[in-house]
């Protein structure tokens, strides 16, 4: 939810100035930076779940000997 914070909060501030001091409709690129706003922010938050599912995984794997250990012992 970050990404999307960080990269939506800016972009909302320009348009509202834009809007509200000048009057004037933003050129092109400008809505060329707000793509690849979306889009940056899109990465990070893909990313982040593919990591949270590497992380969890390892976890499982590494509990999974600890586990077996300790019904063999008993």
């Amino acid at each position: 939810m970050a990404p999307l914070v960080f990269a939506g909060a800016p972009i909302v501030n320009v348009i509202v100035s834009l809007l509200w001091k000048t009057k004037q409709a933003p050129g092109p690129l400008f809505f060329v930076g707000i793509v690849l706003a979306a889009l940056g922010a899109g990465l990070v938050l893909y990313s982040k779940n593919v990591l949270d599912a590497e992380q969890k995984r390892s976890k499982q794997a590494a509990a999974l000997p600890a586990a077996a250990q300790i019904q063999v012992g008993d």
